[in-house]
């Protein structure tokens, strides 16, 4: 009986005095805010995630429309025009570029595996388990850079190819679509495309997983990434230059738990 009341008593002190992981070494502040950025158009707002070094930006395709260009701002509010390189509409899934004048800060995580040689590797979405405690960023109603934290209601598969979501009760709200949702690990699992207005219900987010849009969003930043280097090689051909080959980044581009999502080859 009193190896019973022991083991009792430090179980209930583990509960009260233990602090989630992100909570406790400020990552949220120190490395997923700066990766998220504001996308603006001449309709509206959105948040986006910086998916690499280079300037490739995800975010909602709702949230960009039917614009070639859009206005990205970091952080620190340093603006830059960004170009829509392409749309997975399925998933309501955008890529911008942007040309940056400084290092980007990736979604990543410090202690990341290396990344898999192929895309279809990724996780299980199945590791994304109900209960889990969840962070989505983004700036609903214009209130820039905000954190709402949540769990995972449900995971989901809609549409005709079995496109997978996850449903969250973080607060999500106009100005979060394109936003990441993070896990308590610091990776990014979804980006947020739709909420439920609280006249029909409260607390209802969808994000799309990265499972879902990986391959394709990899597939179009290869082709971008391509057609700017052949754009370059002939600029330099006609100045009677030896072209330059841009640097492949070196940084991962999205994460999944124990995995990581890369668009290099």
């Amino acid at each position: 009986m009193k190896k019973l009341l022991v083991f009792l008593m430090i179980v209930t002190s583990m509960l009260l005095f233990a602090v989630p992981t992100m909570a406790r070494n400020g990552m949220i502040e120190e490395v997923v805010l700066p990766s998220t950025v504001a996308v603006v158009t001449p309709m509206g707002f959105g948040a986006g995630v910086i998916a690499d070094e280079t300037g490739y930006i995800i975010t909602a395709r709702h949230v960009v429309g039917d614009f070639e260009y859009v206005d990205i701002y970091m952080s620190d509010f340093e603006q830059y025009r960004g170009r829509v390189v392409g749309y997975h509409s399925e998933c309501d899934i955008a890529i911008v570029k942007i040309i940056p004048l400084k290092e980007l800060v990736p979604f990543h995580h410090p202690e990341f595996t290396p990344p898999p040689d192929n895309w279809n590797d990724i996780a299980n979405p199945n590791q994304t388990f109900i209960g889990d405690e969840v962070y989505a960023v983004g700036h609903p109603v214009g209130l820039v850079w905000s954190v709402t934290k949540g769990i995972i209601v449900q995971n989901r598969m809609w549409g005709d190819e079995g496109l997978r979501y996850i449903q969250t009760d973080a607060a999500t709200n106009p100005g979060n679509s394109g936003g990441p949702l993070v896990n308590g690990n610091g990776q990014v699992i979804g980006i947020i495309v739709r909420g439920i207005p609280p006249a029909w219900a409260e607390n209802v987010g969808i994000a799309v997983t990265v499972l879902s849009f990986a391959e394709e969003v990899g597939m179009l930043i290869e082709e971008d990434r391509k057609r700017l280097a052949l754009i370059a090689d002939v600029r330099a051909y006609i100045r009677g230059e030896e072209p330059v080959e841009e640097p492949k980044p070196q940084q991962i581009i999205i994460t999944l738990p124990d995995n990581t999502v890369t668009n290099e080859e």
